[in-house]
């Protein structure tokens, strides 16, 4: 800048321009300059703020593991849809931050759980675990010589420990157990002084499945 322009400057805009030069150099020279050739400065452009998001869309995905389950109730917060054909199902403007998504549908386990809902969280898959329906079945466990009840025999059922025969109504050598809705168990017993006893037993609904026990 000349000297005669630099004198032609107020004092508040001298001051403006050595403030410059210790803020931003170049900045101030680049103004200081301008202002010698008889340019107008451009202003300063503001940094905008960012964005702030307060709700998203949320894609979820609905299996049983292996295939898309339609027809599944599912909610964030208050906000609630319902999965198509394909396992699928939108739920628009989800509040950002910690929420419980469900999933419910007759003949599923109830689905719940704790998920943080943002900007880069907004797909979902849920897998849903088929109810497998139940039924209870007596066994009744008998001395196949004397016919007498035995109480304390350890019954396995499909390879799963169900317990020992107890009283039952006043009756030794019960067990109530539940187990999967099916035509046929493999039956395991046990007891002390018998052999022990391992077959494919046919269940007919209402009807004890009898086990005869052979003494050693």
């Amino acid at each position: 800048m000349a000297l005669e322009a630099w004198n032609d400057l107020t004092l508040a805009e001298k001051r403006k321009i050595r403030r410059g030069f210790i803020r931003n150099p170049h900045k101030a020279y680049e103004r200081l300059r301008s202002q010698a050739e008889g340019d107008t400065p451009e202003p300063d452009t503001p940094t905008p703020e960012p964005e702030v998001v307060s709700a998203v869309d949320i894609a979820i995905s609905v299996t049983d593991g292996t295939d898309p389950v339609g027809q599944v109730e599912v909610a964030i917060g208050e906000i609630t849809g319902t999965t198509g054909s394909a396992g699928g199902c939108t739920l628009s403007n989800v509040p950002v931050g910690s929420a419980t998504i469900t999933a419910t549908k007759e003949g599923y386990e109830n689905y719940s759980e704790t998920i943080t809902v943002d900007e880069t969280h907004t797909s979902f898959t849920i897998s849903l675990e088929a109810v497998t329906p139940t039924q209870t079945i007596t066994i009744q466990v008998e001395d196949n010589d004397s016919a007498s009840l035995i109480n304390g025999a350890s019954v396995t059922i499909d390879g799963e420990y169900k317990g020992t025969t107890t009283t039952v109504n006043g009756y030794d050598g019960f067990l109530n157990v539940t187990v999967p809705i099916k035509d046929s168990y493999v039956v395991n017993v046990t007891a002390t002084g018998y052999l022990e006893y391992n077959e494919t037993k046919h269940y007919e609904n209402g009807n004890n499945i009898v086990v005869y026990l052979l003494s050693t």
